[in-house]
């Protein structure tokens, strides 16, 4: 998290500095012209309004720590306000360093663990007043967090949350596709983020109905549960790409789509897209990736010709293997990648072929010749 941190007085430069060293090089300081002493190394001083510095750098940052009173804050940063899913962490901080007050994106920007650390640094206190965290409750986006999964539907995260603040029970469903990753009772140190859930298999959601809510991990496709309910899609699936040289990412976002819908796959899920390394510059596999959200990652022909000799019966191209030197490229680039099955094997589309697998949660990568873009 790269972090401004802000002050106007002497008090609170001296607070800025000492949280600076706490933080060390993820912080910038910015001082207000004209304090006394000397000018910390890296900090930028500034003679201009608060408000203009604030219109300046606030979307450069993934969290700012304001070290000055909280209605200055608030008015500082309220023109800029856009979501919860897009706007920065912002903790104010008084110049005594006593208090550490989380003002804005608590859970899904990290405020809340900023200002935790944050006291930690001054040896001060943390304050926090999102409902959940004061309950001793989980939170829909802070799950999310932490597990690094996407959220599919946010209109729902707020009646998730107070259904969790107001007793309701309401359960956590895990796919087959994650189950032995997050299965109740495992002590994997990832699932700490399921304490205070109760974890449950989606099997659990069939007849009789006893949850108010529910909060649902998978990669596929959920129909109606007649309950309110919020489905976090895990980076799972990794789709593997060959295609020919040019062909633009709205023709590969197509196919892929087409592929994932007769599949009952949520593109949300994409966490990779791997290919051949020939295809490292490709414009359209590098932007599908960036409108998808998805790690790029490529292998050489070599890796690709040993996944073939461990994998005979994989599909072979007499056309690719003239143009490129292998027999084909999507589907040994999912093994390579980690995907541990194959839910779509290759499929052909008009200068492309796709394939899509599913990986361990989260995915790791044992190729010996690879490189992630």
């Amino acid at each position: 998290m790269r972090l401004a941190i802000l002050a106007l007085t002497e008090g609170g430069k001296k607070v800025a500095e000492k949280l600076a060293d706490g933080f060390g090089s993820r912080a910038t300081i910015y001082l207000k012209d004209g304090l006394g002493g000397p000018v910390p190394p890296g900090a930028v001083v500034f003679s201009t309004p608060l408000r203009q510095v604030v219109e300046k750098i606030f979307g450069l940052y993934d969290g700012h720590i304001f070290v000055m009173a909280m209605g200055i804050v608030v008015r500082m940063i309220a023109p800029y306000l856009e979501g919860k899913r897009t706007d920065p962490a912002v903790v104010a901080v008084d110049e005594m360093g006593i208090s550490a007050i989380s003002v804005l994106s608590g859970h899904v920007g990290g405020a809340n663990d900023l200002a935790r650390e944050a006291a930690r640094i001054l040896g001060g206190r943390a304050v926090i007043t999102t409902a959940t965290d004061v309950r001793g409750q989980p939170a829909v986006d802070l799950l999310a967090k932490q597990l690094g999964a996407k959220i599919e539907s946010w209109p729902a995260v707020k009646k998730i949350n107070a259904a969790l603040v107001n007793g309701q029970k309401v359960g956590l469903f895990i796919g087959c596709e994650v189950s032995d990753l997050f299965a109740v009772g495992a002590s994997d140190p990832d699932r700490s983020g399921l304490d205070g859930w109760q974890v449950q298999p989606m099997a659990a959601l069939e007849g009789e109905m006893p949850w108010d809510a529910a909060v649902l991990i998978t990669s596929r496709v959920v129909g109606g549960l007649g309950i309110p309910h919020v489905v976090l899609r895990p980076p799972s699936l990794i789709v593997g790409i060959g295609c020919r040289r040019g062909t633009p990412a709205e023709q590969l976002k197509q196919a892929l789509e087409t592929v994932l819908g007769k599949a009952g796959l949520s593109p949300l899920s994409v966490g990779v897209i791997a290919s051949i390394s020939l295809k490292a510059d490709e414009t359209g596999i590098i932007d599908l990736a960036g409108q998808l959200g998805a790690e790029l990652r490529f292998f050489h022909r070599e890796a690709l010709e040993a996944a073939y000799r461990d994998n005979p019966d994989m599909g072979k191209s007499r056309f690719v293997r003239e143009k490129i030197g292998v027999d084909g490229v999507c589907e040994p680039v999912l093994l390579l990648a980690g995907a541990e099955t194959i839910l779509v094997p290759k499929t052909v589309f008009p200068g492309i072929t796709l394939a899509v697998g599913e990986a361990a949660w989260p995915l790791s990568v044992s190729a010996p010749e690879t490189w992630n873009r």
